[in-house]
């Protein structure tokens, strides 16, 4: 592999974990939305 395969790689790699991160951030809020709206 060249360097810049080896690059590319490692960028694809940190953008899904990017978008799994969005993902999970993503249920966190709902799920504390959620929860305060029935504290009340």
């Amino acid at each position: 592999m060249t360097p810049q395969q080896i690059k590319q790689l490692l960028e694809s790699l940190n953008n899904e974990e990017k978008k799994t991160q969005k993902k999970m951030n993503a249920q966190k809020a709902k799920g504390k939305k959620i929860k305060q709206e029935k504290d009340w």
